[in-house]
């Protein structure tokens, strides 16, 4: 027979496995060495602009005539990474986006603009994706994981 004190136990059990698990991905994501890892192929990735200035990203933009592709990810983000393993790295998905927008990738825990931009762009949850014109007015917004398929659906959209 479950009691409430039972309920309560199975609870912070439940919720303190769950901290656990989150924690232990953030030290593992946060130490890994990178050292070893091959330059991106631009045929087969996105190519995120370096960490820069946000207004340099948009001043790009408008010299090369293209929206901007933001994408609003943190290193502990378990669907972002699963994105970047499975979707930034498709190979239509990579060639639409080098071809038609400047791409930049706003992590909350490591580019120091991140914060910045999540505050002007009113992030509250990750994976964010934002389609912007090169003055960095909004387009479109999906929030969540999505596939390959609904990527580049909303990418067509925001060239549209």
């Amino acid at each position: 027979k479950m009691n409430k004190n039972n309920i309560k136990i199975g609870f912070y059990i439940f919720l303190f496995i769950v901290l656990q698990s989150c924690e232990s991905t953030k030290s593992v994501t946060q130490n890994k060495d990178t050292s070893s890892v091959p330059a991106e192929n631009p045929m087969r990735n996105i190519v995120f602009q370096k960490p820069a200035p946000f207004e340099s990203i948009l001043a790009k933009a408008k010299a090369q005539n293209k929206p901007v592709f933001l994408d609003f990810s943190a290193t502990w983000c378990m669907p972002c990474k699963l994105m970047e393993k499975n979707v930034f790295t498709d190979e239509t998905v990579a060639q639409y986006f080098n071809q038609h927008f400047i791409c930049y990738k706003a992590d909350a825990d490591t580019d120091p603009n991140g914060n910045i931009m999540n505050l002007n762009y009113d992030v509250k949850s990750y994976p964010a994706m934002l389609f912007l014109d090169a003055n960095g007015n909004e387009i479109i917004r999906e929030m969540g994981t999505v596939g390959k398929d609904r990527l580049l659906e909303l990418a067509r959209s925001a060239r549209k």
